[in-house]
C-alpha cells in the first residue's frame, strides 16, 4: 500500500514538472548572440546566431544577425536552388508566384515574377549585401520583406521572429531560364573585394550625421585607374554650409571618413597616408563604395577585375 502511494506521488510529481520544462523555451541569446525564431502553422523552431565569425582569416563582428536562407527555406517547406554564373554563385528561392535569387556580397535581388506571356526578371538594388558566414547564404534582416515575410525584432531581447507561410515551389528551370540571361550579364564583369574598413557614429546627432553622409556620398562609386593617386581632400571638396553641411562637428565628422577610407585603403593593401591619400599601384582600376545603416559607416575598396563593372553594384549610400 505505502509502496503504491510513493508511485502515485512521484507519477503526480512528474506530470506537474513537465510542463514546466516544457515551457521554459530556448535559453536567452548571450551578448554577441540573436535568437531566431521560426514560426510557421505547425512549429516554432529556435536558433542562435552569433554576430562574430571569420571569413578568409579575417574577424567580423555584425550589428544585427545575418540568417542563413538554407534555415527559412527548410521552415518555409521550400527546396533551395544554388547555381554558379562565371564563377560567382546565386541561390534561387522558389516560391509559386514570386521568385528571388541572391547572390553573395551583390547588392541586387532579382523578382522574377508570373506574367501573361511567362517568367521576366527585374533587379531591385538594396543598401545591404549577403554574406557566406560558414559556407552558408545569410541574408541581412532588411531581406525579409524582400521575400515577402512579417517579422519583429525585439532589440533589447536581442530576439527575431519570422513568420513563414506554408508556400509551394515553383518550376525551378522555368525561373532559371528566365533568369539566366540578366544573370549572366549582371556577373559578367567581375570585381574583388579588396579591402574594407568601418566605424560608428551617433546616428541620433543630426548635424553629425548630415555631414558624415554627405562626405561618404560624395566618395561613393570613386573609380582610381591604375597609378593614380586618391585625395580625400580633392574627392570631398569644401565642406561649407553652401554644399549642405552645418554644425560645429564638421571637421571631426569628415575626420571620421577620412580616417575609415584610410583603413580601408591599408586593408587593401594600398600604399597610404591618412593626410596625403593612397595610389592605387595596381594594374586594374578600383572603386570605393561607402555604406551607411543607422549609426554604422563602412568603406569598402574594390579591385574592378573588368572595368565595365564600375557602377553595375552600387546602391544607396544610406539605409
Amino acid at each position: 500500500m505505502r509502496r503504491s502511494a510513493l508511485c502515485l506521488l512521484l507519477l503526480l510529481l512528474l506530470t506537474l514538472a513537465a510542463p514546466a520544462a516544457a515551457n521554459q523555451g530556448p535559453p536567452a541569446p548571450a551578448a554577441n548572440e540573436w535568437l531566431l525564431r521560426l514560426v510557421t502553422d505547425e512549429q516554432t523552431a529556435a536558433y542562435l546566431l552569433p554576430l562574430d565569425y571569420t571569413a578568409d582569416g579575417v574577424d567580423y563582428t555584425l550589428t544585427e544577425p545575418c540568417l542563413p536562407l538554407s534555415l527559412l527555406a527548410e521552415a518555409a517547406g521550400l527546396p533551395l536552388f544554388w547555381r554558379s554564373f562565371n564563377g560567382q554563385g546565386a541561390a534561387l528561392w522558389p516560391d509559386e508566384n514570386a521568385a528571388r535569387i541572391f547572390l553573395p556580397g551583390r547588392p541586387e535581388v532579382w523578382h522574377i515574377a508570373r506574367q501573361k506571356d511567362g517568367w521576366q526578371a527585374a533587379a531591385e538594388v538594396q543598401t545591404e549585401l549577403p554574406r557566406l558566414i560558414n559556407g552558408r547564404l545569410c541574408l541581412p534582416i532588411s531581406y525579409l520583406d524582400c521575400l515577402g515575410l512579417a517579422y519583429t525584432a525585439d532589440i533589447p531581447a536581442r530576439t527575431l521572429t519570422v513568420y513563414l507561410p506554408k508556400a509551394r515551389a515553383a518550376d525551378a528551370a522555368a525561373l532559371w531560364a528566365a533568369a539566366e540571361p540578366q544573370l549572366k550579364e549582371l556577373l559578367s564583369p567581375r570585381v574583388t573585394l579588396l579591402g574594407e574598413a568601418a566605424a560608428s557614429f551617433d546616428a541620433a546627432a543630426i548635424d553629425r550625421s548630415q555631414n558624415v553622409l554627405l562626405a561618404a556620398d560624395a566618395l561613393q562609386g570613386l573609380v582610381v585607374a591604375p597609378g593614380a593617386a586618391f585625395s580625400f581632400e580633392q574627392a570631398v571638396g569644401p565642406r561649407t554650409a553652401a554644399r549642405g553641411y552645418r554644425g560645429e562637428s564638421i571637421a571631426a565628422d569628415v575626420s571620421l571618413i577620412n580616417a575609415t577610407v584610410y583603413r580601408a585603403a591599408l586593408a587593401a593593401g594600398l600604399a597610404a597616408d591618412e593626410n596625403s591619400g593612397w595610389r592605387n599601384g595596381g594594374s586594374l582600376p578600383v572603386q570605393l563604395v561607402c555604406r551607411i545603416k543607422g549609426g554604422r559607416l563602412t568603406v569598402q575598396i574594390y579591385r574592378l577585375d573588368d572595368p565595365a563593372a564600375a557602377g553595375r553594384f552600387l546602391g544607396s549610400v544610406a539605409s
